[in-house]
């Protein structure tokens, strides 16, 4: 063992999943107090090349891997290089506890749980396999040495003395395979017990003791409800009796521990029969998830509020939008009817006529600005119909001439199109052409002049729309 903790620690990780890989590689390296020097491995195949090259203190094999399954594995690596000359875990869920006892029972020296497994669990299962190897060997070493001595003694001892030894031997074995097995269920990361017909403990492990407080010793033989409290064992009793009858039961369900309180358990029952088929005891794995049960619902709240957020903020936007429409009725209302009054001037009637279609583009900028759903969605309304753009190059002109006319800049427009219609949205294509023509009079400097050509073709269909406006710019 000393030598063991005295040097650093290589770790062989065999998982076709590079995620986990990495997840596991920094559990190994952060925070550890020894140094681990870890290589990977993404198939049965590359593991074998590398075990070739050099062996390590221990290998962390999956059970899904692409080629063969990770017992397959385990058989391989152990005819390969012979029992317990490194250590070995077995990765599995918490519903693999049948895989995980044969690989144990086929070379494994530990198993973990992937699902929810820190650092500390993992360096830990990788110490107490490293250890079970150790001590493994050394048993192994003694094993040949006494048989070596017994083959001296037979020759000078008598049947009786020869069967003591044997006896003596089993008996050995025995304790040791106890004190392994004992050592094996202390480190491991769940919780593990097994209760008698009458819900009474024959074991638990280490952890599941340390979990209330108490030495293993204390808690076998008591009644189940003696431990977790009258409330806790009531509520799992359903399932428990229904483990009695024969079947493998697997529930999540929050416990009223007298102790701990309410604790959310993930819990698998499994039935050991005897040679006529009975059930004689049930063995249960246990896992906490009550932290994880406690994120879920703070990240459950917190996506309500914003929700709420979303909708208070949704429906204030929707009546602001309506109150700014309201003030554009009358304007627009009277702007109509002085543009189409025949008994104004021509020019005048030609202002109202501009007042009106700037008021409807205020109107649908409006719509546009505040319609939050519709913009959070990435969408964007469009009426299309049929659009003279000759028109639509004329209402943004004179919507910036006014600008123009301030800054002393001179303006002069030419059209020139051959067929100017498309199929557009006349507001939206008027925004476009109004930005163009407004940022060209805002950043004309003085004594500048400028070309702004403009250009609209429709490509994609046999008679396509030609239009070419120029516009100049020049102080005056």
């Amino acid at each position: 063992m000393a030598e063991i903790r005295s040097r650093f620690v290589r770790v062989l990780i065999v998982d076709d999943s590079p995620t986990d890989r990495v997840i596991f590689r920094r559990h190994l390296t952060r925070g550890a107090h020894r140094e681990y020097h870890v290589n990977e491995a993404g198939t049965a195949a590359e593991a074998t090349a590398l075990l070739a090259n050099e062996l390590p203190d221990c290998v962390l094999v999956d059970f899904h891997l692409p080629e063969m399954d990770g017992l397959q594995f385990v058989r391989q690596i152990v005819r390969d290089h012979g029992n317990h000359t490194f250590g070995i875990v077995m990765l599995t869920s918490a519903a693999e506890i049948s895989v995980a006892v044969k690989a144990l029972q086929n070379g494994a020296h530990d198993y973990l749980e992937k699902n929810g497994a820190d650092g500390f669990a993992l360096r830990r299962a990788v110490e107490n396999a490293m250890e079970k190897a150790a001590i493994q060997r050394q048993l192994e070493t003694q094993r040949r040495a006494l048989a070596d001595k017994n083959a001296q003694l037979e020759e000078h001892v008598t049947k009786l003395e020869q069967e003591a030894a044997e006896r003596q031997r089993v008996e050995d074995a025995l304790r040791s395979s106890e004190t392994q097995l004992r050592l094996v269920t202390d480190h491991a990361s769940v919780l593990l017990a097994q209760v008698d017909r009458e819900h009474r403990y024959k074991f638990v492990n280490g952890a599941y003791a340390e979990r209330y407080g108490r030495e293993v010793k204390d808690i076998v033989g008591l009644h189940v409800s003696e431990i977790v409290g009258e409330k806790a064992y009531l509520a799992a009793l359903p399932e428990l009796t229904a483990a009695f009858l024969g079947q493998r039961v697997e529930f999540e369900k929050e416990l009223p521990y007298e102790e701990l309180g309410p604790r959310w358990i993930h819990v698998v029952y499994k039935a050991e029969h005897d040679l006529t088929g009975q059930v004689v005891s049930v063995v249960a794995v246990l896992t906490d998830l009550t932290e994880r049960k406690r994120a879920e619902q703070e990240l459950k709240e917190a996506r309500d509020q914003a929700l709420a957020a979303s909708g208070a903020k949704d429906e204030f936007l929707a009546r602001l939008s309506h109150e700014l429409r309201t003030p554009l009725n009358p304007v627009l209302l009277l702007a109509s009817e002085a543009a189409d009054n025949p008994h104004l001037p021509d020019e005048v009637r030609a202002d109202f006529h501009t007042i009106r279609k700037n008021v409807d583009l205020e109107a649908r900028l409006i719509d546009d600005l505040l319609d939050v759903t519709r913009i959070s969605r990435g969408k964007l309304s469009l009426e299309l119909r049929r659009v003279d753009l000759h028109d639509v190059v004329r209402d943004a002109f004179t919507s910036v001439k006014g600008e123009a006319d301030k800054k002393r800049l001179r303006l002069q427009l030419s059209l020139d199109g051959e067929s100017p219609y498309v199929l557009g949205d006349a507001v939206r294509l008027q925004q476009i052409f109004w930005n163009l023509l407004n940022n060209a009079v805002k950043f004309t400097l003085m004594g500048a002049g400028s070309w702004l050509p403009l250009r609209s073709r429709k490509p994609g269909s046999r008679s396509r729309c030609k239009m070419t406006a120029s516009v100049f710019l020049k102080r005056s």
